[in-house]
């Protein structure tokens, strides 16, 4: 029962100890930028969470196919919508809002140790989603 106890206590701890990041989902940075996720790139812990928030009207948000860790489902939020992703498994997770993504709005969360680095600088991205897309991978350590 001790051991039960304990168990249940380091459980609540590690849970306790996860954090939520925000990312905006913007038509205009405050540096002049359009259609933009803010930040861009995130680097965060294993068993994180980031809040997706469409401080403006016309975004949405969705993993990247061929941009995720192997062995992560994708995922997809709505319109407009708010969602809320937690990240368990370590690597760069790729994602865009699919009505601007012509216009280069792209992000990545780093969740912990960059292990599908090789498979995402092999991924490719054509116009200004492709220079935003270089700009995340050069803040990849």
């Amino acid at each position: 029962m001790k051991h039960l106890v304990y168990a249940l206590a380091l459980c609540f701890s590690y849970s306790a100890m996860a954090a939520t990041y925000d990312v905006l989902m913007l038509n205009k940075s405050k540096s002049g930028e359009v259609m933009v996720f803010e930040p861009a790139y995130l680097k965060i812990a294993k068993g994180d969470s980031v809040k997706f928030i469409p401080k403006d009207k016309g975004h949405s948000v969705e993993s990247f196919k061929g941009g995720l860790p192997i062995g992560v489902a994708g995922w997809k939020g709505g319109l407009n919508k708010e969602i809320t992703i937690k990240f368990d498994q370590e690597g760069i997770h790729v994602f865009k809002c699919v009505p601007h993504f012509a216009m280069g709005m792209v992000g990545a969360v780093q969740v912990g140790a960059p292990k599908n680095l090789a498979q995402l600088k092999a991924l490719k991205m054509s116009g200004k989603a492709g220079v935003q897309y270089a700009k995340i991978l050069s803040q990849v350590k």
